[in-house]
């Protein structure tokens, strides 16, 4: 990726990890974009972002699902969904990827949560 699309991506993904969305990017002591490891223990070449939509409690009490668009409820009315971004796609599309994963999260919010 060169030097520009990176500086408009990490811009881009800490837009959406502004806690003070509805739906926003899951971000750990600065980390948006995580590894994301095979059966075997090894890094895999796709990575991943969580998207949270807001609950009412402060915990979270249960593991990050780790398959592409699969949704986990959290505790506390915190849902996430995992999002992979595959190596061999542009910034552009890993964030029109995420944008639609968090419309989807939000219908899911708004219209009573299916997550498994």
């Amino acid at each position: 990726m060169i030097r520009a699309n990176q500086a408009w991506l990490s811009a881009r993904l800490e837009e959406m990890a502004d806690e003070t969305r509805d739906v926003h990017l899951f971000k750990l002591h600065g980390q948006i974009i995580f590894p994301i490891y095979g059966v075997s223990g090894a890094v895999s070449t796709n990575a991943a972002v969580y998207l949270i939509s807001r609950g009412k409690d402060g915990y979270i009490n249960a593991p990050f699902p780790a398959g592409d668009g699969e949704v986990q409820e959290l505790g506390g009315g915190w849902i996430t969904m995992c999002v992979r971004l595959p190596y061999h796609e542009s910034a552009q599309e890993w964030v029109m990827k995420i944008q639609a994963a968090e419309e989807k999260l939000r219908a899911m919010k708004s219209g009573g949560s299916n997550a498994t």
